[in-house]
């Protein structure tokens, strides 16, 4: 929208695209409220955004040499002021990251092509059915591919498997199959192993999906947040309730065409050189502040309830490492690790269940922890006389705890940790595929779906203020004045009077590594989680992501290796402060060896962390900190629904949406823009069995181009769940359910 055609007042307007301000942007958007989202970058998501190789290469220069089209103040006689007005000048752009250093660690130039060798005669094989060229036989001979190069290999392999992909042609990349459909035809084929480690994001089971984009072949588990478990024996629209043994419980493999080349062979890996890293750039997605989600974690939820999920895919970390007796090891989390586990012997391994058991339920037995309860989570774990080894697995690996944490926070980690087990696979932790720049951007969507109205390359100048410090509305960048009841705005924003003295002095330490191996090579491609405390400073750990090509980070036979630790001082370089964890992971990166992985690529940069930086602004508005070195998001999660308690105190964070099917026509009147959405409570008769009914939704005539009716909970056929003991219940209702509710109204 052209900043001239904007209205001059709204109810909020939200400064920054990141994470927590797209949360509370759609928050407050999709219970009616008109809202302003404004960023002086021309890409969405801030410190969170996620870049192809090029595009980093952009944000990169504009880091270190500035904006490269800096928008000037505006003119005084520009701006339209009222009698007691009074501007507070705000920062053009951030200067968030700092201490960049970029390069490349492999050749400048491609290699010099070697001559073709002669094969033999045997080298040579038939593909029965072809015809060759001059019709005199019934074969085609073609070269055998394990004796060529990886190059010439993937163009026959793309050549020969070109038929087989043209059922998939015009699929764009948010098509969605569901796959094993035929194979999971039989209700025996569930079975019941996989009915207790597989999962599905609204408390049902998983279901995957195939993107046909790359001819390339992998096996991967992906998370699908807004479906429920696909029951092979019932079609779509059929109501009733589903037979658990006839549905799909087990997340399929997808398959893509691949190159002769896969993690744990021995075959020859690809030889990467800049051009052909540089070629390609459009399968990186490379995040500046990657985070994961806790399998029932706040975020999780969150997607759920709010519906944001269907604009989102995920895949499971596959991993969890650890650095014990001098190399890295795979922590048993699950019963099946442990008991299958070669690295802690039997006695070990009834230790471990018995805590892991106890820590399930640790709020029943408080006479076990409260004595510790100031003191440190390894001093407790001493006097439950645990092994060094399977001590180890729990507070660096589980917990993910120093020497400093105390026993409660150890005790909620290991629980939070546990309980997220098993809900989606045997994992607890969840990818977002592309990116975690992706989430920011989903919320965004919602934001605008009710109404938002987003301008990228547009800020505040200045922020309106009267005579007795009051906010009234800001100044944007091309001197116009619009007013709100509230302001928004993460703490690069915002005036450098209303930062404290210290602001800037917490900073995040981070790295980006391409690799040509995994840290730990494994049969089949891993996405890796490493807590790695440092011996120069144990309570400063290291967090590792290792992500692979099924994450949709990086290009076949190569890795996305991101590393993070919180800074102590800015008296050392990014490089230096993790410099103790590249040596224990790349102890050969100056000089590539055929065991270990070797860096291709690095970037180490330093980003401000202004978690709990208190600031000194007027009333009515409020700050919003970047991204800190947590690895999980559900810290943004409170922060937001705290914001908009206190924002609007009687107002529901991010209730879901109506299904756009559901909504029907008055008396076949046209279509009237709506207002938005009044929540009135129903009655407690609506419950049942656990699962409580919606609050019945009023729409009424507005701007958001809502249709007048009325929606009823029969009529969205989405109710709420409650968990009992492990025991999940479908989040919506059957198709078929809501039409014949519909046809009763």
């Amino acid at each position: 929208m052209a900043e001239d055609d904007l209205p001059e007042k709204f109810d909020v307007i939200v400064i920054g695209t990141g994470l927590l301000e797209s949360i509370l942007a759609a928050a407050f958007a999709r219970v009616g409220h008109s809202v302003l989202h404004i960023d002086r970058n021309d890409y969405y998501c801030g410190d969170w955004a996620s870049f192809s190789l090029h595009g980093l290469e952009g944000w990169i220069k504009e880091q270190q040499t500035g904006h490269p089209d800096p928008v000037e103040h505006p003119e005084p006689k520009e701006v339209t002021l009222e009698e007691g007005d009074i501007l507070v000048e705000c920062p053009l752009y951030g200067n968030t990251n700092t201490h960049i250093e970029t390069g490349f660690l492999v050749c400048e130039d491609e290699p010099d092509p070697q001559p073709p060798a002669e094969q033999p005669s045997d080298t040579l094989g038939e593909v029965p059915g072809d015809s060759s060229p001059s019709g005199s036989n019934d074969t085609q001979l073609v070269p055998d591919i394990s004796q060529l190069s990886v190059t010439e290999a993937s163009k026959i392999t793309e050549t020969v498997t070109e038929k087989s992909c043209e059922s998939t042609e015009g699929l764009d990349k948010q098509s969605r199959i569901t796959v094993g459909e035929k194979q999971h035809a039989d209700k025996e084929s569930c079975t019941s192993e996989a009915e207790e480690e597989t999962a599905e994001l609204t408390n049902s089971p998983t279901t995957s999906h195939t993107k046909h984009e790359e001819t390339n072949t992998e096996t991967v588990t992906e998370v699908d947040l807004s479906r429920t478990s696909h029951c092979t024996n019932v079609p779509d629209g059929e109501g009733g309730q589903l037979d658990p043994a006839a549905c799909d419980y087990v997340s399929e493999p997808r398959t893509q065409f691949v190159s002769s080349w896969e993690p744990g062979t021995d075959a020859t890996p690809q030889v990467w050189t800049k051009p052909s890293i540089e070629k390609e750039w459009r399968k990186f997605n490379i995040d500046l502040s990657p985070r994961l989600l806790y399998c029932r974690g706040a975020m999780v939820e969150l997607l759920i309830n709010s519906d944001v999920s269907k604009y989102c895919e995920f895949k499971t970390i596959t991993r969890v490492l650890t650095y014990l007796n001098g190399e890295l090891q795979k922590v048993p989390c699950s019963r099946a690790d442990v008991f299958s586990s070669k690295s802690v012997s039997m006695i070990e391994k009834r230790m471990m269940m018995k805590f892991i058991t106890f820590c399930m339920e640790y709020e029943k037995h408080p006479e076990q922890y409260q004595d510790f309860l100031d003191k440190p989570f390894s001093t407790f774990l001493d006097s439950r006389k645990l092994k060094p080894n399977i001590k180890h697995f729990i507070l660096h690996s589980i917990a993910m705890a120093t020497d400093t944490t105390l026993t409660l926070q150890g005790l909620e980690n290991t629980q939070k940790f546990i309980l997220s087990l098993g809900r989606y696979g045997n994992t607890a932790f969840l990818w977002p595929l592309y990116g975690s720049g992706e989430l920011p951007q989903a919320f965004a969507r919602m934001c605008a779906v009710f109404g938002g109205i987003y301008c990228l390359r547009m800020t505040a100048s200045s922020v309106i203020v009267d005579k007795e410090n009051k906010y009234r509305g800001i100044v944007t960048t091309e001197g116009h004045r619009i007013e709100s009841k509230w302001l928004v705005a993460e703490t690069s924003y915002l005036p450098k009077q209303y930062l404290p003295s210290g602001y800037g002095s917490r900073s995040t330490c981070r790295a980006i590594l391409m690799t040509d191996k995994s840290i730990h090579p494994a049969d089949s491609e891993q996405l890796t989680l490493l807590h790695l405390p440092c011996p120069d400073d144990p309570n400063r750990p290291v967090s590792v992501l290792e992500l692979g090509p099924s994450s949709m980070a990086c290009p076949q036979g190569m890795y996305l290796v991101h590393l993070c630790r919180e800074g102590a001082d800015n008296s050392c370089s990014p490089r230096e402060d993790l410099q103790p964890a590249l040596d224990l992971l790349f102890p050969d990166s100056a000089s590539p060896s055929d065991s270990g992985p070797s860096i291709l690529w690095y970037m180490y940069f330093r980003q401000s962390n202004t978690q709990g930086v208190e600031t000194q602004t007027p009333d009515h508005v409020v700050t919003i900190p970047g991204p800190g070195s947590e690895l999980d998001m559900d810290h943004v999660v409170k922060q937001a629904k705290d914001i908009f308690a206190r924002l609007c105190p009687d107002e529901e964070f991010l209730p879901k949406a109506p299904n756009p099917e559901d909504i029907i026509f008055d008396d076949g009147k046209s279509a009237e823009p709506g207002e938005g959405f009044q929540d009135k409570p129903s009655g407690a008769d609506g419950d049942s069995k656990g699962i409580s009914q919606p609050e019945t939704t009023e729409v009424t005539p507005g701007d958001t181009g809502i249709f007048q009716t009325k929606v009823t909970p029969e009529a969205t056929g989405i109710c709420q769940t409650e968990e009992s003991e492990g025991n999940s219940q479908p989040d919506s209702l059957e198709k078929s359910q809501v039409g014949k509710t519909k046809e009763s109204e």
